[in-house]
């Protein structure tokens, strides 16, 4: 599986999945995370991929243990990549997977790629 970034070079993806943790401090008893293992533009390693840092127009991808590497996606782009993910429960901290769960979890990584720090940055004229 490949990920296109905005200037058109690939990444490609070992493994990429989101996972849903038992958490009972949440007022909703689970959290979600995107673990995405990747090689990046540029890199010869398999890393694991920090959460996507919104900047205007793109969303940045890093490496989570490491400083090498990097890669701007568009957020659409991301978005149709996030809906084609698995939901899986994770296996030290399980949770039972309902359909509202699922549906929940994807709509909370998703609003990363909606947030307004994502959109284009547009001056104030006063």
């Amino acid at each position: 599986m490949t990920l296109e970034i905005h200037d058109g070079e690939l990444i490609q993806i070992q493994s990429a999945q989101i996972v849903v943790s038992a958490n009972p401090h949440s007022e909703v008893g689970w959290y979600s995370d995107i673990q995405i293992k990747a090689i990046l533009p540029g890199c010869r390693k398999v890393r694991l991929l920090s959460s996507p840092t919104p900047f205007p127009r793109y969303l940045l991808l890093r490496p989570l243990f490491d400083h090498n590497g990097r890669a701007d996606v568009l957020p659409e782009v991301f978005r149709a990549f996030l809906r084609s993910l698995p939901v899986v429960s994770h296996k030290l901290f399980p949770v039972k997977l309902t359909p509202e769960i699922i549906a929940a979890a994807r709509a909370e990584e998703e609003s990363v790629t909606t947030c307004p720090a994502v959109q284009p940055y547009v001056p104030e004229v006063r």
